[in-house]
């Protein structure tokens, strides 16, 4: 073994490094040809650019000819480059010394006249560049054409051109040593190529009948078997990676389990419900919120689905596996509403395997949609009151049935009236979508809300005096200011007033109290001597169109959405907001509003 080994390696070895070797110098020797001939076309592009506004004055008559020949033909001796002065009409205007004498080159003269398809697009204002033959010399050459400008006076004409020509023979001498250097480093590398042929098939025999030896350890299960890494070459890798293999094996199994425990608690955490069973109906997984939802009575786990679950999702899975199709069933439990979805397992054969049902707790979305319906239905009934009064005064007022100048004044002040009533309907409504939908940024600003609140008394002292209710202020002088919105503030003060007077007797009382509360800012509390309102009541006393009172209905006096944008308008405020109430004793509202930047 270690005979045919040893060969293929030193056959590899060789046919390695010899095409490494032969690679790498076509490589070297073209990047070096790339190289040199780059670096010479920017180098006579750079002189060519340098002497363009030299040459312009010649071709301009602004500079003699003694002088421009002494310029290109010291650039000549400076780059080795035939230099060429061509004007706009193609015409060499003049040559350096090397163009008209010098061996391997074609002697050009002044007066030559160069063809269009030489001169065009260095005429039309481009640099160009060219590495190969050309038809005016013997040997290849590295060509540039500069373009000369006359931007005198502004303008930017092209009046002429400069032609460089450098020869590549220099190309030719670096790539014979580079030739050279690649031979010698071929032999010297074959050499060593053997050396190391020999000591390879020594170094390789022994390890790989160990690595054979463990193999067969490891086949039997013995996961802890080992090989001994004696060197760091392809051999010790082999080595090293056999016992990397056994090392994350080993890994593999344990992060096997652990994998499992994790989706086995991704499952369970899940926030809906899941029960998996096989394709006999047993149930294999429930998670804790299928649990919940389910109350089993007892552990499900490795009991059939028809034992321990009663009902649609027992029937829903055993569908499934008869039918091979999903199903749904929608499950009333005590006080939550479940959405059961079941669908088959598969396996690559398409035969069923088992299934999967997903429970969902809807009940948030059904009282979501019930209150939508409600809002609907509210909304309907508080816009069908005041129609059906305004459609039938106006009725009355239209047929001329009334003829009684002050019951026509009555009827038209009631439909006056029913019409505000309808437009504080659909303000507040509007006022409360656009509050909810965050649609309104406040302006804050530093507020003395003791001012704010004597000046909203005011305004309903009208409606206060009407029904005799007394209302006392108790405000501190030095309460701090306040971060809120004036007219939001106010409006906020009217609704919460607003129903403190309608809702209180005639002879009762209203107390209106600012206090500081420290940290936490400044407490407005509204507190009047009404009816209050029922315990049960107060959650919902913040919903669109609630009523306390069943029996009762709403007079025109409100709308009532009043709650529901006083609580938005303290959320703005970043604010917050709470009742308390006891029925027949009265109503206490008490909010609490952030403390001015100081």
């Amino acid at each position: 073994m270690s005979k045919t080994l040893f060969k293929k390696l030193m056959v590899t070895h060789l046919v390695v490094i010899l095409i490494s070797i032969a690679v790498l110098g076509v490589f070297l020797s073209q990047l070096m040809k790339n190289y040199f001939l780059n670096t010479k076309e920017d180098e006579l592009t750079t002189k060519g650019q340098e002497i363009s506004s030299i040459t312009a004055q010649y071709l301009k008559g602004e500079l003699n000819e003694d002088t421009t020949r002494y310029i290109i033909n010291s650039l000549e001796r400076f780059v080795d480059a035939r230099v060429w002065v061509v004007d706009k009409n193609g015409l060499i205007r003049m040559v350096s010394r090397g163009s008209q004498c010098g061996r391997g080159r074609m002697m050009m003269r002044q007066g030559f006249q160069l063809p269009p398809e030489e001169t065009n697009r260095v005429l039309n204002g481009e640099t160009v560049k060219q590495v190969g033959e050309s038809p005016h010399f013997t040997e290849p050459m590295v060509s540039v054409a500069v373009p000369i400008v006359d931007r005198a006076a502004g303008r930017h004409e092209v009046i002429g051109a400069v032609f460089l020509h450098a020869p590549v023979t220099g190309v030719t001498v670096t790539l014979q040593k580079v030739y050279t250097f690649l031979i010698i480093a071929t032999l010297v590398a074959v050499i060593l190529a053997g050396l190391l042929a020999v000591y390879l098939s020594k170094a390789i025999s022994n390890p790989l009948h160990q690595i054979t030896a463990a193999a067969l350890a490891m086949a039997k299960g013995d996961y802890q078997t080992r090989v001994k890494v004696q060197s760091s070459d392809e051999v010790g890798e082999l080595a090293a990676s056999f016992n990397y293999m056994g090392d994350k094996l080993s890994e593999t199994i344990d992060a096997l389990h652990q994998e499992k425990s994790k989706i086995e608690s991704l499952i369970m955490s899940l926030g809906e419900g899941v029960i998996a069973t096989d394709r006999t109906g047993t149930v294999v997984r429930v998670n804790t919120m299928a649990r919940k939802l389910m109350q089993f009575a007892e552990d499900p786990i490795g009991r059939n689905i028809k034992e321990c679950c009663s009902g649609g999702v027992a029937e829903i899975i055993q569908k499934v596996l008869e039918e091979g199709i999903g199903k749904s069933a929608t499950l009333k439990k005590e006080n939550i509403t479940v959405l059961a979805l079941a669908s088959p397992i598969k396996d690559s054969r398409e035969n069923i395997s088992g299934t999967v049902c997903v429970l969902q707790d809807i009940s948030e979305a059904e009282k979501l949609e019930q209150m939508r319906k409600d809002f609907v239905s509210d909304v309907s009934h508080e816009l069908r009151t005041p129609l059906t009064a305004i459609r039938g005064y106006n009725e009355a007022l239209s047929d001329g049935t009334v003829e009684d100048p002050e019951i026509r004044q009555k009827y038209h002040n009631i439909i006056r009236e029913e019409t505000q009533r309808l437009e504080r309907l659909i303000h507040d409504l509007l006022d409360l979508s656009r509050l909810q939908s965050g649609k309104i940024s406040l302006e804050l600003e530093p507020l003395d809300v003791g001012a704010v609140i004597r000046s909203t008394v005011e305004k309903l002292e009208p409606q206060i005096n009407i029904k005799g209710i007394a209302v006392e202020l108790d405000i501190p002088q030095n309460i701090p200011y306040i971060m809120g919105n004036e007219d939001r503030l106010v409006q906020l003060l009217i609704i919460l007033l607003d129903n403190a007077v309608r809702y209180t007797d005639a002879g009762g009382k209203i107390f209106v109290s600012v206090g500081d509360v420290g940290l936490k800012g400044v407490e407005i509390a509204i507190t009047d001597t009404g009816k209050g309102i029922p315990k049960e009541d107060i959650p919902f006393i913040w919903e669109r169109f609630y009523k306390v009172d069943k029996s009762r209905t709403r007079t025109g006096a409100g709308t009532g959405l009043g709650l529901a944008i006083a609580r938005q308008i303290v959320e703005l405020h970043h604010g917050t907001i709470e009742v308390e109430s006891e029925l027949g004793r009265g109503t206490t509202f008490k909010i609490v509003f952030p403390l001015a930047e100081s």
